[in-house]
Parts: C-alpha cells; structure tokens; sequence
C-alpha cells in the first residue's frame, strides 16, 4: 500500500504541475517531499531486497572501527571505502539500518541533483524513475548504488571534459565498487570524433558475435517455440542459453534500448547528446551480457541516463493537443513497470530444474518499526 502512495503523490503532482495555480514560498516543496519520501521509504526498510537481505548477513560479519585493522583491507571481495563506510556505520549502530539511511540519502540526492543540473525538473523523470530503477538502485545494489552516486556527481565534470577531475571521482567510485573501472573508458571514448566511435562500436559489435560464433547453431538449434520462454541453464552470473524468444528479448532490451536512446539523445535541444558515447557502451556492454549475465552489471552506471534521455524526450509530448491520450499511455506503462518492480521471475531454490516463477520480491513492504521475515523472499535471496 506504501508503494501506491507513493506512486499516487508523484501521479498528482506531476498531472497538477502545469497548473495556473502558484503557491508562493512553497515552489518547490512537493519536489522536497518527494526526495524525503524516496529516501525514507529506503532507508527505514527491513530486509526488503533480495540483496539487501544479503548485506545483512555481510553487515553482521563485517567489523567495526574498533576492530578495523590494516589486514581487515586485505581481501578481495570489497573494497577499502565500503569496509571502511561499513565499520563507521557499525561502530555508530550494531544493525544496518544507519548504513541503509546513508546510502538512501546519498543517492537519492545525487539523482534529484543530476536531474536538476540538466534542466529535468518537474515530476516526469521522478515517475520514470521510480517506476523502473528506484527498487533496484534502493532495495538491491547497495555498494554500486555508493558507486553510482560518485559518478553521477561526476557528470558536469564529464560535460566540460575535465578529465582530471572526472579521473579522481572515477578513482573514487573503484575504491567501493571494481566495476567502476568501466568508467575510465569514457575519457578515451570522447576525445575519439562521433563518427569514429559508431565505426569502433560496429567493429567491437560484430568481432564479438564472430568470437561467440555458436550463437547461431544456438539459434537454429533452439527454433521451437514450443519451450519455455526463456531459460537458463546455469547459474545467474555465469554463461547462459537462452531459446530463440529469450534471445530476442534479451537482444532487445540490452542492445535496441542504448541505441535507440542514442537516437533519442541525437535530436536533443538539451546537453543530453554529449552523453552519446556512454550509449554505445552501455549497447556494447549488453552484447556481451547475452552470454555473460554478471557484465549487465556494468549498465548500472548507465541506468540513471536512460532516464534523463526519456524523460528528456517524452516530456514534450505532455504539451500536444491530445495529452489526455499521452497520459493513459503513460499510466498503462507506469502501472506495469510498477507491477514488474514489486515482483521479479527467479527459479525456486528448493526445485533448480523447474520452471520460473513469480517471486514477491519488495511485496509485502516491511519497515525497522515493524520488523518481519517475509520466508518466500527469505529463501530466494542467494
């Protein structure tokens, strides 16, 4: 119900934010309560988040500043600011609950911040955000999330192309997240002239489709429709197979979307079309995500653009003549991403070789004031 409250306020707000009526001193209020509510709603959850129920068992095991000492950095598995933002967390309160409020806040202000430097103010790319990437970023990925937020800081650095400063806050998002090594590509990539770069990618594009050559007897070989939709053979971050609509589907939302967006960002009055070459990345990297699930991970410092460069281009669709139309469409879409957000497709722990099925996996919502164990999200969380 939490959810649909949400959801409710961004809906009023963004259908009465061309309204005549202005209420002075309070402009940007609802935008404040909207921030406040994201970061609440995040920050006071009890293991809600398949990842997030992970990080409760790492946060028990993690030390505190107390009994941080140089070997505690020695390990490969996270890196020296997350132990360190952990131990100070830890040593402030014995539960995850400060960590959790922490990162909330620290994201959720670097996006409101992003959005706000690029002229994206107003509620459209709240709902978009809300409606797609909001759990994930919030509910899941709580180290990459710290990651992400450093890059996003990093983007008027990126626009001027000031490439030391962009380096050090690159630097600084690899000190809590490896992946952010990716980051590092986008220097090279942008003093390399547009069109080169779309040749470069072309290149890239179909070296690796030649390199991964048994894509196709995977495809002739898996020509009936008559088995699952999609499947996996193996575990989530290693190789997978895929039958023929899996593998359109997947092809479709890693690769078509960051390059139908670098379209989108082409005709762009905005400063949304110097972001053109992390799109090509971002297509580049879902390529290999076909075959290597775990590389799709990298797309998450590409995410928040996406929806910059949607809520960019649709949003001038509110103004035509026939909005009521626009805003139905809208509402459809907003009301399954909302439904594809709450519950996710995973494979039953206790049954490897059946079939998918629907998980609640942020449903029910639960809070550090009425803390429960929900078993089903329990026993799927890995």
């Amino acid at each position: 119900m939490i959810y649909l409250f949400v959801l409710l306020f961004f809906a009023l707000n963004f259908l009465f934010s061309d309204s005549h009526i202005k209420i002075r001193g309070v402009r940007n209020l609802p935008l404040l309560l909207s921030l406040i509510f994201l970061i609440l709603l995040a920050g006071f959850r009890f293991r809600v988040g398949f990842d997030t129920i992970n990080y409760n068992r790492y946060f028990e095991e993690m030390e505190s500043l107390s009994t941080l000492n140089s070997n505690s950095f020695l390990t490969d598995r996270f890196q020296p600011l997350w132990i360190l933002l952990v131990a100070i967390c830890k040593s402030i309160y014995p539960s995850i609950y400060i960590l959790q409020l922490i990162i909330s806040i620290f994201f959720n202000f670097s996006v409101f911040r992003v959005f706000s430097k690029f002229g994206l103010i107003g509620f459209f790319p709240i709902i978009i955000y809300f409606n797609t990437y909001y759990f994930f970023y919030n509910f899941e990925v709580m180290r990459e999330s710290v990651a992400v937020s450093i890059f996003l800081f990093s983007f008027p650095y990126l626009v001027r192309r000031n490439w030391f400063q962009y380096i050090a806050f690159s630097f600084l998002a690899y000190l809590f997240h490896a992946s952010a090594a990716v980051l590092l590509i986008i220097p090279l990539l942008s003093i390399i002239s547009g069109r080169i770069v779309v040749y470069v990618f072309a290149i890239m594009f179909f070296t690796f489709l030649l390199f991964f050559s048994e894509l196709m007897d995977f495809f002739i070989a898996n020509i009936d429709l008559s088995s699952s939709f999609i499947y996996f053979d193996s575990y989530i971050y290693n190789f997978t197979n895929l039958n023929i609509i899996g593998l359109v589907a997947e092809a479709l939302g890693k690769i078509s979307l960051p390059l139908m967006l670098y379209y989108l960002s082409m005709n762009s009055e905005s400063k949304l079309h110097v972001f053109r070459p992390l799109l090509l990345i971002s297509a580049l990297i879902g390529v290999v995500a076909i075959r290597l699930p775990i590389a799709n991970r990298l797309n998450s410092y590409f995410f928040i653009l996406y929806i910059m460069i949607l809520s960019d281009y649709f949003y001038h669709f509110w103004h035509m003549r026939e909005r009521r139309i626009f805003f139905y469409a809208c509402l459809i879409v907003a009301v399954f991403s909302f439904y594809n957000n709450l519950f996710t497709v995973s494979i039953d722990p206790n049954d490897p070789e059946s079939r998918y099925k629907v998980v609640r996996r942020y449903y029910p919502y639960y809070h550090i004031l009425n803390p429960k164990h929900d078993e089903i999200r329990e026993a799927y969380a890995f």
